[in-house]
């Protein structure tokens, strides 16, 4: 009987290991520019990186709201130079699109995160260039 259950569960784990994760399908989705998919399926994955990818994916569908509302819970969890850096991303165009009420708001969200991605790594050179931007506009 013991026996059994060790080949079930030695099985199982070569099973687990020959199918990529649903991370990884996710990134090859992303890298496939095949967003939607992403976001159906990493919802409710509450993994940080699950999160970021997420929030990626709605920033490149142009749901910028949802983007930073997705990467404000990926933050929370383990924050990164990365997930700043499209904080910063996702504020500046949520800046871009609304009202002159609430832009500025968002576009010091924007520099606030461009600011923090480059403190956290400063050979990030997508951050460095964002923030660079930001104060050329």
């Amino acid at each position: 009987m013991v026996k059994v259950i060790l080949v079930c569960q030695f099985a199982g784990a070569l099973l687990s290991l020959a199918q990529p994760s649903e991370i990884e399908a996710a990134k090859k989705l992303y890298q496939s520019t095949r967003y939607e998919e992403v976001v159906d399926r990493l919802r409710g994955n509450p993994d940080p990186e699950a999160l970021q990818l997420a929030g990626q994916s709605w920033f490149q569908l142009g749901e910028f709201k949802k983007a930073s509302e997705t990467l404000e819970k990926a933050l929370a969890k383990s924050p990164n130079s990365m997930l700043h850096l499209w904080l910063g991303r996702a504020y500046g165009r949520r800046a871009e699109s609304s009202s002159p009420l609430t832009a500025p708001i968002h576009a010091s969200k924007a520099r606030d995160h461009f600011e923090k991605s480059v403190r956290l790594d400063p050979a990030n050179l997508a951050a460095q260039n964002d923030l660079f931007d930001y104060y050329l506009r």
